[in-house]
């Protein structure tokens, strides 16, 4: 899809804790195995110990909105994305993230579409410009803090580390910044079961299976089918 003209990312900014983790540390403590950190690719994530996910997406749109020089009262729209729980089962955290940036005229809402989350709330933030010439600015951010209460985050996937943070993006027609011309989507819902894998659907948001999440079983289980005999993943290099 091809954008307006004068569309541009005026500025961009990420919130992440100082606390890290290592997995060498993990490693040498027995709770992950030797190969783990080079399957992953990941040696180190940081770790949010208590600042909630709503918060580091706040911290976020703050220092973006700084950086574009742009008041918060000016966002027309505002789209917060995530993977995981943020903090509460039943309730709005992109009216949560709007209010405490301050962004008081702006139409907030949540875009959750895991990985790709933060892609589409761009592209969706641009088709609304894009469509209505009243709106000026939007705000795009996403945040997670995968919490080992209800989600391991070294293995809980397969071959994936996911760390804690927050990111944000101001959209606008100001003409600063990296012009956004166009953007492509492609879907493949059917590999959806990669993570849902076979189990019954639940009637409630707590998780009955185990302490924790993991997705990890239903992505191994799913490549198997998909892909029989195909050979294990190449090892990438490992990334900090």
């Amino acid at each position: 899809m091809r954008f307006s003209d004068g569309l541009t990312v005026e500025a961009a900014a990420t919130w992440l804790p100082d606390t890290t983790q290592s997995a060498y540390a993990l490693v040498a403590d027995g709770v992950l195995d030797p190969d783990g950190p080079e399957a992953a690719g990941v040696v180190e994530v940081p770790v949010s110990y208590a600042t909630s996910a709503p918060d580091m997406a706040v911290s976020a749109g703050r220092k973006a909105l700084a950086l574009a020089g742009v008041d918060a009262t000016d966002i027309g729209l505002l789209l917060h994305n995530w993977i995981w729980h943020q903090g509460h089962d039943f309730w709005s955290p992109a009216h949560y993230v709007a209010d405490r940036v301050g962004a008081s005229a702006a139409i907030p809402f949540g875009i959750q579409q895991m990985c790709h989350a933060g892609a589409m709330a761009l592209h969706t933030a641009a088709a609304y410009l894009t469509a209505d010439p009243s709106l000026s600015t939007a705000l795009i951010t996403t945040a997670d803090r995968f919490d080992p209460a209800g989600f391991d985050r070294w293995l809980g996937d397969y071959q994936v580390a996911y760390g804690d943070g927050g990111t944000a993006a101001v959209l606008g027609r100001s003409g600063r910044g990296l012009r956004l011309v166009a953007h492509a989507v492609l879907a493949a819902p059917e590999m959806e079961s990669m993570y849902r894998g076979a189990d019954a659907f639940s009637p409630a948001p707590s998780r009955t299976a185990g302490p924790s999440m993991s997705a990890g079983p239903n992505g191994r289980s799913w490549r198997r089918a998909a892909w029989p005999g195909s050979p294990r993943p190449a090892r990438k290099p490992c990334a900090r």
